[in-house]
């Protein structure tokens, strides 16, 4: 008799192991997979911001050209001091994306506009600063060249901004996947959780 209770008890220690067993292994697989997702929501972060800041720079970039045409138009020195704080912006806004690794078209394109944004500086500063602009020969012909680089400027603006919001989407995705994972292997450790205590 006490032969069959002993089996009996080595049988119902032995599941309960197994239940013990599968239930740690299950708890080890969630902390894994919740771990990615707060890897991601993280990343997450970091994306809207660039996204928040390309979208900054895009609207700065477009407002670049217009304290020069004003300035040739009425002669406002005030247009010095628009021009400047748009400036000190776009600056502001390199300096924080700096902080930010992107891939190597992100790198690239980074560069590309940051260069181009001071060189379009030097350019309105030489209109800024001539005196007498209103109906001025050479101002006309210079504002002609900032306008075609501008259009060249805006256009890698845009790009720059879209490999943001791109990376932003393909982020979102990954989340929603992980999210989805989390969701269904919560039920299973639920679902295990019962079965081992029964």
């Amino acid at each position: 008799m006490k032969i069959g209770k002993i089996g009996i008890s080595k049988k119902v220690t032995g599941l309960f192991m197994a239940g013990v067993l599968v239930y740690v292994f299950s708890i080890g697989i969630a902390y894994i997979v919740i771990s990615d997702l707060i890897t991601i929501t993280r990343e997450m972060d970091v994306t809207v911001r660039k996204v928040s800041l390309t979208g900054d720079l895009k609207f700065y970039i477009n407002k670049l050209l217009e304290p020069a045409n004003n300035y040739l138009i009425t002669g406002k020195i005030e247009e010095r001091d628009r021009f400047d704080t748009l400036i000190g912006n776009i600056s502001q806004i390199f300096k924080e994306l700096e902080a930010y690794k992107g891939g190597a078209e992100w790198d690239r394109i980074a560069e590309k506009v940051k260069k181009d944004a001071v060189k379009f500086g030097q350019m309105a500063v030489e209109i800024l600063f001539i005196e007498n602009p209103v109906r001025n020969k050479k101002a006309a012909e210079l504002i002609k060249e900032l306008s075609a680089f501008a259009d060249g400027l805006v256009k890698e603006a845009d790009k720059f901004h879209n490999i943001a919001a791109a990376d932003m989407e393909r982020k979102r995705k990954e989340a929603e996947r992980e999210r989805n994972i989390v969701q269904t292997f919560s039920i299973a450790v639920m679902a295990i959780a019962f079965l081992s205590l029964v």
